[in-house]
């Protein structure tokens, strides 16, 4: 990015920038980006995907957003998570936001009440860009629809009463024909 930033996307990804002299402003639509964030203090840099907004504070994260699921992996520094309400006007409210430093990954689902922590390795943070989609304790319906963001011939749950399975493992990108 214009800034030094870096941002790598993956599969059927969709984001929007905004860059201003006193803010940087990234729009996660849908899919999933790694970004490894230049340091300036004056001019924060927050990722908004759906009620969730991420304020950078000098580091590197995974954020993968399914619908209105939204899951950050902290792979390095730390990062203040808040709703959007939060972050109104530019403003980062204690009592809303979560801190998370690096080996975290919140997870945000609007069917379920509150953040989720838990523990990840900073090499798990981005695994789908070694072509493996890591899921753990995950609704099996975000799992098919970030499996359909790699796949020429689409998943569909035959009963929508299976999406709120829970699914653990590991999907390889490279092989989703066989």
């Amino acid at each position: 990015l214009s800034d030094g930033s870096q941002v790598v996307l993956g599969g059927a990804t969709r984001l929007t920038t905004h860059f201003a002299r006193d803010r940087r402003d990234v729009a996660l639509n849908a899919g999933e980006a790694y970004f490894q964030v230049a340091h300036d203090a004056s001019r924060p840099f927050v990722v908004n995907a759906g009620e969730v907004s991420i304020r950078a504070v000098g580091t590197a994260f995974d954020v993968r957003r399914t619908g209105e699921r939204v899951t950050i992996a902290v792979a390095e520094g730390r990062v203040r998570i808040a709703s959007s309400e939060g972050l109104a006007n530019g403003r980062l409210s204690a009592a809303e936001a979560l801190e998370a430093v690096a080996g975290q990954q919140i997870s945000f689902d609007p069917r379920a009440s509150g953040l989720t922590v838990g523990a990840i390795s900073s090499g798990r943070a981005a695994s789908w860009r070694e072509h493996r989609l890591e899921f753990v304790n995950e609704p099996l319906d975000a799992v098919v629809a970030d499996i359909n963001r790699y796949s020429t011939r689409p998943l569909a749950l035959a009963d929508a009463k299976l999406g709120t399975l829970v699914f653990t493992g590991t999907v390889d990108t490279a092989a989703l024909d066989s």
